[in-house]
């Protein structure tokens, strides 16, 4: 297997991210497959990967509203499920490829910083109604509308990550964790850490000269796996 570096540029919230993860992988076939996250991450993202595909939509409809203290007037049901079935693919689509394939996961996300990140994007957004507000608003419209408004994002080259500095860092440790890897590796991180702040992934692993592109992209792939 020829030493190739492909980075992947995604939205997060990539209504068709599954069905384009698999697409890249399928046709890429990577020995490796680095993530944006971290072992006890996967875990739990995995975990509840399980849980959501064994209810059924009433029982999973019921366990959200049970669990939410945000406004769900006029939110679409179809919507809010269409969302749902993409949270996490970038860790659990990589995954099941792995089980697959016999591809290694590499965890490429620090810990203690992600848990920071974490942490803030859920007092921001998920705990507080009124700076959910403009996301609640998106789940009044329709899949179809949803989708073209993530994919935009894909236009916009990144991926909502507001803390510069904070994203070059994180793009350093990434390097350093991919560096080194013997073998065709894809790397599936948000856009922002390849079409954002400099030094960005693309620019911290030039000697690799690796293939940059956007998850949309794949769209437009071959179906036919590359030579191993």
């Amino acid at each position: 297997m020829e030493n190739r570096i492909y980075l992947c540029g995604t939205v997060h919230l990539d209504l068709a991210g599954p069905e384009r993860l698999r697409r890249v992988l399928q046709t890429l076939t990577p020995k490796y497959v680095a993530i944006e996250s971290y072992p006890e991450l996967s875990h739990e993202v995995l975990e509840k990967r399980k849980e959501f595909v064994s209810y059924d939509e009433k029982s999973l409809l019921q366990k959200i509203r049970e669990g939410s203290k945000l406004p769900t007037d006029g939110v679409r049901t179809d919507s809010a499920l269409a969302l749902l079935n993409c949270v996490g693919y970038e860790i659990w689509v990589p995954f099941e490829y792995a089980e697959m394939s016999g591809a290694q996961i590499i965890h490429i996300e620090d810990k203690e910083r992600a848990q920071r990140i974490t942490k803030g994007f859920l007092d921001d957004i998920i705990r507080d109604p009124e700076k959910a507000g403009p996301f609640i608003e998106m789940l009044k419209q329709s899949p179809k509308m949803l989708k073209n408004i993530f994919d935009f994002c894909y236009e916009l080259g990144v991926d909502g990550d507001k803390d510069e500095a904070e994203v070059v860092e994180r793009n350093k440790v990434f390097a350093e964790r991919i560096r080194g890897l013997d073998g065709r590796v894809l790397a599936v991180t948000g856009n922002g850490h390849i079409y954002g702040a400099e030094p960005t992934l693309q620019t911290l692993l030039k000697e690799y000269n690796p293939t940059v592109f956007k998850l949309i992209q794949a769209d437009y792939f071959d179906s036919e796996p590359q030579n191993k």
